[in-house]
């Protein structure tokens, strides 16, 4: 058996590194330990076409009138991998779900201090190396509150329009771990954790909780000490749907058919 030791020692910890083992310990062994190629996808490629083109513009790089004819041109060069098969069409109702936000697109980045924009951030907490890469962190010039922004093009929303909790808790756990590591690093105090739903063009705000945060924060480093602590890496078979359209192994797992 191989020794990690060394390896899971020395990493920098994400949250999507987290993430991937609590989903699956068998993947993570793989991406992070046996350094796999790591599957992109069409819902990967999706998210980054609409996070590549806010990027631009939170950048200055990119006018509110250029971002459409923007994501037009790009979004075939970024987004190669086949749709799923099912719900039939998803790949056209992505495509003109992104033409409906960007044609309409109204968020006035000049009422903002902006202070980071896809930038990493590193710290260490306990001798754990942590890197996180928030979306956007925005200072509002008329409150002066902080808002830690994150984009997601998931649905979260139940067909009477209420959030399903269940899909806002992973993102909400995120965003906390990351106003965790913006105090700790760059003593940025986040006062709001927005979650920009950007197919509906809908912001969800929460209201950062520094108990929360910090009790988040000790969860991770439990996992992590779990993460050190682990041997056999078994695999996740529950979530046939993450093995078929996320999973970077899925075409070698032996447990891909596995009902």
């Amino acid at each position: 058996m191989t020794d990690y030791n060394d390896t899971i020692k020395n990493m920098v910890f994400s949250y999507s590194n987290l993430s991937t083992f609590e989903t699956c310990k068998l993947l993570w062994k793989k991406i992070y330990l046996e350094k796999i190629e790591r599957k992109s996808g069409f819902y990967a490629e999706v998210g980054l076409i609409f996070h590549e083109t806010l990027e631009k513009y939170f950048k200055y790089e990119l006018e509110p009138y250029q971002m459409l004819d923007y994501y037009k041109e790009n979004y075939s060069k970024i987004v190669i991998s086949d749709e799923p098969p099912f719900p039939k069409g998803i790949g056209e109702k992505y495509y003109q779900d992104g033409i409906t936000f960007f044609s309409n697109f109204d968020f006035s980045r000049d009422d903002y201090e902006i202070l980071n924009v896809e930038d990493k951030v590193e710290t260490a907490i306990n001798k754990i190396m942590f890197v996180i890469k928030p979306d956007l962190v925005l200072k509002d010039k008329k409150t002066e509150n902080i808002i830690l922004m994150d984009y997601k093009t998931s649905n979260p929303y139940q067909p009477n329009g209420t959030i399903k909790k269940d899909k806002i808790l992973p993102y909400a756990r995120q965003l906390q771990l990351y106003a965790s590591l913006l105090w700790a690093e760059k003593q940025i105090e986040v006062n709001q954790m927005w979650l920009w739903f950007v197919r509906y063009n809908k912001i969800e705000k929460f209201a950062v909780s520094p108990e929360k945060a910090f009790n988040n924060l000790q969860k991770f480093l439990t996992e992590i000490e779990e993460i050190k602590n682990e041997k056999d890496f078994p695999a996740n078979t529950s979530n046939k749907f993450f093995c078929l359209n996320f999973c970077s192994y899925s075409e070698n797992c032996i447990h891909k058919d596995i009902d």
